[in-house]
């Protein structure tokens, strides 16, 4: 499947802003979503599939473990950071692994932890979705 993520656009009232993670109300509180479709009115198109950030915990965890793959990819350095340096205190951890599993679970606060799982790890996962296929 080709990933149409960077093509995907949502308006938020006055323009149009890139989604780096969907969220849709359940009738009781705002979740995740993990994959978006979208309908032409006959049928469904899936549009982008968002990692599972339990999956991301786990390979942290068997990163800090020393197991590969989890390892390397990791510690891949992406814009200077690991990618797995969540804290971003210069080493993956198992802080980190807390962090995403405290995000997985809508138990991280706002802050830098958040914004960067946000911002900067899920977009790069979702831009090489064979390459983190692990994690989704």
């Amino acid at each position: 499947m080709p990933y149409p993520y960077d093509n995907l656009w949502v308006s938020n009232g006055s323009s149009y802003v890139k989604p780096n993670i969907a969220y849709a109300w359940n009738g009781t509180s705002w979740r995740r979503v993990q994959k978006l479709y979208v309908s032409n009115g006959q049928t469904y198109e899936l549009v982008a599939q968002y990692p599972s950030y339990s999956k991301i915990a786990q390979g942290i965890t068997d990163a800090v473990a020393n197991i590969e793959p989890h390892k390397t990819i990791f510690n891949e350095l992406i814009s200077g950071r690991r990618l797995g340096d969540i804290d971003n205190s210069g080493s993956v951890t198992a802080l980190d692994a807390l962090r995403a599993t405290q995000f997985n679970s809508y138990a991280l606060a706002a802050g830098a932890a958040k914004t960067y799982i946000e911002d900067v790890m899920t977009p790069t996962m979702m831009r090489n979705q064979a390459k983190y296929a692990d994690y989704f």
